[in-house]
């Protein structure tokens, strides 16, 4: 038998070596947010975990694990000055002008939420057809980018536990709590335009409440 030091040595690196092999999917992981903690990735549900690390159509891969169709409803759309730290990411001044789009992603049929996404674009920068379809696109930026064909890059960029974002309405737990039961998971990456200029910064949110009361419908 193993001795109980050795195997809780064994244990925690193994719990080591696997957040490890997952922050290396994520090329900034070092600049993540400081209000963004760990995540213990042996204790995310694999198809979450396939889902943060996914670089390619999320929307895509979650309606597959669901079996349910999916919509994108739009719950802010404006124009905003870039502040300085996402200027960075998108090889842009402060200020630059960009489209802040706050969506929350949804089965079809029932309307229930399944996850959240804020993205910042650049729509000078992205292929004009996906440009111009954004507003019509039921599937939005992703459903645009498969439609056409877009050749774009993704980076994925950094991910996380951290509270809900304020605008989805999700009740942030409080400071004095354990951890919750249903944490919130977020990732950031950016889309990148066929010259390789950054034409999108995305921030996306997985309430694994959420994702599991999705799961459950019939």
């Amino acid at each position: 038998m193993v001795p109980t030091e050795q195997w809780e040595r064994s244990a925690a690196s193994g719990l080591e070596a696997s957040t490890s092999l997952m922050d290396d999917f994520f090329r900034a992981q070092h600049h993540r947010p400081a209000a963004l903690s760990d995540v213990d990735a042996s204790a995310v549900d694999p198809i979450l975990r396939g889902v943060l690390t996914s670089d390619g159509t999320v929307t895509t891969l979650i309606a597959a694990c669901l079996l349910q169709p999916l919509a994108v409803r739009v719950l802010d759309e404006r124009n905003v000055g870039l502040a300085t730290d996402m200027g960075r990411w998108l090889e842009a001044a402060p200020g630059a002008l960009a489209v802040r789009r706050r969506v929350v992603i949804v089965v079809r049929v029932t309307r229930a939420p399944v996850y959240h996404a804020e993205s910042f674009l650049l729509p000078e920068r992205l292929p004009p057809e996906v440009a111009d379809s954004l507003r019509t696109e039921p599937l939005g930026l992703g459903g645009a980018l498969r439609r056409h064909s877009a050749h774009v890059g993704r980076e994925l960029l950094w991910y996380g536990q951290g509270q809900p974002l304020p605008w989805t309405g999700i009740p942030p737990h409080r400071p004095d709590e354990d951890l919750p039961v249903d944490p919130t998971l977020h990732r950031t990456y950016r889309l990148t335009a066929p010259n390789r200029q950054p034409a999108a910064l995305i921030t996306e949110s997985f309430s694994t409440g959420l994702l599991k009361s999705a799961h459950s419908l019939p």
